[in-house]
């Protein structure tokens, strides 16, 4: 008989925007806001252009199991490190923020936040649609500023509650 891990590790995964297919309904991820947002505001902000929400389902399923938001944002020169702030003449530079990175509770632990991670830093290399310097994560807690440094996020301006990783380290670590 295979774990529950396998099981799961059998199965297709697909990240798509989110849409009226998916049922958001059962998400936990264990914080009540993360779970408040997918329920009751992703579709708007969605609709209003705020921001989009990627989802992780699996393959012939509709329940979310996992998600994320992309938004634009500005970063004024004065929070970027001196060698990223001589790259630019302009008093602000553009970014992405992943605003929210949630997964269901039955899949922590097992490697899909990471996969989440690297689907929205995909999305962002490959949009060739727009420029921007970097990708910024506003972390909640200890656990999640553990998780963005495991893949090169830094603070930001000497802050601890704003992370960033450069656009270059994403071109250099992410294959497409």
């Amino acid at each position: 008989m295979l774990s529950n891990y396998e099981q799961m590790s059998k199965r297709a995964i697909v990240f798509e925007l989110l849409n009226k297919s998916h049922n958001r309904k059962l998400f936990d991820c264990g914080i009540s806001p993360l779970n408040d947002y997918l329920k009751t505001r992703s579709g708007q902000e969605l609709r209003r252009n705020i921001s989009f929400p990627y989802i992780l389902r699996f393959e012939k399923e509709t329940q979310v199991m996992g998600y994320y938001t992309l938004s634009a944002t500005a970063i004024s020169v004065s929070e970027l490190p001196k060698k990223y702030s001589k790259l630019t003449h302009y008093q602000i530079v553009p970014a992405v923020l992943i605003r929210r990175l949630a997964l269901d509770k039955s899949l922590q632990g097992l490697g899909y936040g990471q996969f989440l991670l690297v689907d929205a830093l995909r999305r962002i290399f490959q949009s060739k649609d727009f420029a921007i310097m970097m990708v910024v994560v506003d972390p909640k807690d200890q656990s999640a500023i553990n998780f963005y440094q495991k893949f090169g996020f830094m603070f930001l301006g000497g802050e601890e509650d704003r992370m960033y990783l450069p656009y270059q380290t994403i071109a250099l670590h992410i294959s497409v």
